[in-house]
């Protein structure tokens, strides 16, 4: 568990750094991680053009970084969808950024506003997110933070896209409150409490986090009011357990789920890669059961090779099932293949990967082909990388 929440809805990770004594330019974006990017060099821009031969569309990227590795720009080429008319859309998204920061996510492709703002406090803490659909504001989310920058407070709006709210004025803007969180940390750091009030439902509810003297969480529970009753019983609902490394060894329920609850332990190598996990069944007055048991085998830079379900009937490719999943990788660590085995050792789906590279090991072309076996594959995309470094 983290030592303090970030309620951010996007986490970026960026500049140039030595990563074996060779620089690298990075970029990674949780909210959408298409846009994920990692080369060697102090990369000063790229030009990405991918084609979908199956579907016949196309999208492009290009990506400005600064002398440091920071993201300028960002601008995405491309698909997208109208939610107001629930059809799809040529678009063009722009991200714009400061000091590493988001500032901005708009289609430059429709008039007035369209997308995601971001604005933040003298130390760089984002305070208010604006949503805009067709130049029209439809939600807002503000946030406060503590002497130690952590979130104290977090307000979501939600005016829809046909209220009369008016954004200059900001006139009864708090009959739009959907929700309220607060959040209580304790002398270490870490989040013990957090309560949403949802004010369109009328409830509060209350998730309370305990932690060792190592800063893991060992429970988890929550606490719910409704209908202006003040009285809040706690409910334990998860545990947690660790090994002497502090990593997680067993996750198991305190509460009652249906149709059972499940009591997950994981296995580690020396490395500290996850081998193995297994979901133990536990119904009423029963003696626990292995519901599922998946085995995990890695190359020797730590990247999964196989993964595989000992136990369980779980995994699909559509209609198909599977039990193994077998990842190769090229000497720079991409992957070169994958391919999905039956119980039996058939296959299923394979996917081959092959690229070509620049003289810094980056790839410049990527192209990708699927079939059900070796024997039947198809070219389905070609992606071409145009990257210029500074000198």
């Amino acid at each position: 568990m983290r030592k303090e929440i970030n309620l951010l809805t996007f986490i970026i990770l960026l500049n140039s750094i030595f990563v074996f004594g060779q620089e690298k330019t990075t970029f990674q974006y949780d909210d959408e991680k298409a846009l994920n990017i990692e080369l060697f060099g102090k990369v000063k821009n790229v030009i990405i053009q991918k084609e979908n031969l199956k579907n016949d569309n196309s999208e492009n990227f290009i990506y400005n970084f600064d002398t440091n590795g920071n993201p300028l720009k960002i601008i995405k080429n491309g698909l997208g969808v109208d939610v107001i008319n629930r059809t799809l859309r040529d678009e063009g998204i722009h991200y714009e950024f400061k000091n590493s920061k988001l500032l901005s996510k708009l289609n430059k492709m429709t008039s007035g506003l369209d997308g995601e703002t971001y604005q933040y406090d003298d130390n760089w803490n984002l305070v208010l997110e604006k949503h805009y659909i067709n130049n029209t504001l439809v939600k807002e989310i503000s946030q406060e933070f503590d002497n130690e920058n952590r979130t104290a407070k977090r307000i979501v709006y939600l005016y829809g896209g046909y209220s009369d709210y008016n954004e200059k004025t900001q006139e009864g803007k708090e009959n739009y409150i959907y929700e309220i969180e607060n959040y209580q940390y304790d002398s270490d750091g870490n989040l013990t409490k957090e309560t949403s009030h949802n004010l369109r439902k009328n409830f509060i509810e209350e998730r309370i986090f305990k932690f060792d003297l190592k800063g893991n969480i060992i429970e988890e529970g929550q606490c719910m009011k409704s209908n202006g009753n003040t009285e809040c019983k706690y409910k334990p609902l998860f545990g947690f357990e660790y090994d002497n490394q502090s990593r997680q060894v067993r996750k198991f329920q305190l509460a009652q789920f249906s149709p059972h609850n499940t009591d997950q332990v994981y296995k580690y190598d020396s490395n500290g890669n996850k081998i193995e996990s297994i979901g133990y069944y536990i119904y009423p007055n029963k003696e626990p059961i292995i519901g599922y048991q998946f085995k995990y085998e890695y190359n020797e830079l730590g990247n999964k090779t196989k993964d595989i379900e000992v136990i369980g009937k779980y995994r699909r490719l559509g209609f198909e099932k599977y039990k193994t999943e077998i990842t190769k990788y090229d000497k720079y660590q991409n992957i070169k293949l994958k391919e999905y085995l039956t119980e039996s050792g058939e296959s299923i789906k394979v996917v081959v990967y092959n690229f070509d590279y620049d003289k810094l090991g980056n790839w410049i072309k990527k192209e990708k082909l699927e079939g059900k076996t070796h024997n039947d594959l198809e070219l389905i995309e070609i992606t071409t990388r145009e990257i210029e470094y500074y000198k």
